[in-house]
């Protein structure tokens, strides 16, 4: 849905934190097994009970885990400090750090280390009487629905080509 690298930066207030999950869902149904491991609550570990680890950050390592992390593709962070450097002492594998923040903080994070940054947002529609989620890519501002839509079509399409 949302490319990934090695390093990942995901920005998100306490109520765009649904669309975070709506991305993690279809990352789950293209195969890519992942884990959460978060600091405090927040509504995102609700939401991914079954699939998530609170840890604090002097833990962190005795989380992060090679033998532990075998089936794990992704790893999925939820802190609100930088701590992508932890993690890369332990393991090579994708990293996604979720901050709850509106906006980049530059004091707090070194931007430069991380591969993508995606800003989360919230808009409420009064006209459906609902949320739409939306992310930023390149500074524009697209979608969740969309951008699901059309990450489905080009699946389809490619199946379709490639057949295995």
């Amino acid at each position: 849905m949302l490319d990934i690298s090695r390093n990942n930066l995901f920005y998100a207030s306490h109520q765009s934190l649904l669309g975070v999950s709506d991305v993690l869902d279809f990352y789950d149904l293209n195969n890519l097994n992942w884990i959460l491991i978060y600091q405090r609550d927040t509504i995102l570990n609700k939401i991914v009970k079954n699939k998530s680890i609170q840890s604090s950050i002097p833990n962190l390592k005795k989380v992060i885990n090679q033998s532990t992390l075998f089936r794990v593709d992704l790893l999925v962070l939820n802190y609100d400090s930088d701590v992508l450097k932890i993690v890369r002492e332990k393991t090579d594998l994708p990293v996604i750090l979720i901050v709850n923040n509106d906006e980049p903080q530059d004091t707090n994070f070194n931007l430069n280390r991380y591969d993508y940054v995606y800003k989360f947002t919230r808009e409420l529609r009064s006209d459906v009487k609902k949320s739409e989620y939306f992310v930023s890519i390149d500074n524009q501002r697209i979608s969740l629905k969309d951008l699901k839509t059309s990450k489905i079509r080009d699946l389809k399409i490619n199946s379709i080509i490639e057949p295995n």
